[in-house]
């Protein structure tokens, strides 16, 4: 004697894309909706965060693919993709900066602080004003540390080579200064 709640068979339907289950006292339909629903849960726990920003199905789901990869990349050390990551995410603005902040990397901070003061509407010209002028700061403290670093390196015999790179690494902060000055202004 059978069973009354076991199964006996699984069949497909290709052409309706049905599946049934059926056993001597009944037949089931099996339907499947939805299918996708968790898969980006899936990806994001894997670390595979393009496959989870792929089949996330809405913003909110997204920012949490976003937060997700900018923590993974910070905790990585990768700072500045860290940054853009932050960037994009609605993470809170002094959560993000205190993390740069406590690390001590003037260099993803300025990436994450200019990202952010893309994203900025006319409107808050309080924000944009905090920010450029956080970003003045940090770029003449760059500009400061080389300039002491090219004093150093003259004063001290045979370091011809540091002088050059110094002074070719000041000339790239310079413009990319006068660049977000000019833009900024």
């Amino acid at each position: 004697m059978a069973d009354a709640g076991a199964t006996n068979a699984l069949v497909t339907d290709p052409i309706e894309q049905t599946y049934w289950v059926y056993n001597p006292f009944a037949l089931y339909e099996v339907g499947i909706a939805d299918e996708d629903r968790d898969v980006w849960r899936i990806y994001l726990q894997r670390n595979q965060f393009d496959l989870a920003t792929k089949y996330a199905h809405d913003s909110a789901e997204r920012d949490l693919v976003l937060r997700a990869q900018a923590n993974y990349c910070f905790s990585n050390k990768q700072y500045n993709q860290s940054a853009d990551y932050f960037a994009q995410s609605t993470m809170s603005f002094e959560e993000t900066v205190l993390k740069f902040v406590q690390i001590h990397n003037n260099e993803a901070l300025q990436r994450y602080l200019e990202a952010k003061l893309e994203t900025l509407s006319n409107k808050e010209r309080m924000q944009i004003s905090l920010i450029a002028t956080w970003l003045v700061e940090i770029n003449l403290v760059i500009l400061n540390s080389l300039d002491n670093s090219i004093m150093t390196a003259k004063l001290e015999e045979g370091k011809d080579h540091l002088v050059r790179n110094y002074e070719a690494e000041r000339e790239v902060a310079e413009d990319s200064f006068k660049e977000f000055l000019g833009k900024y202004r």
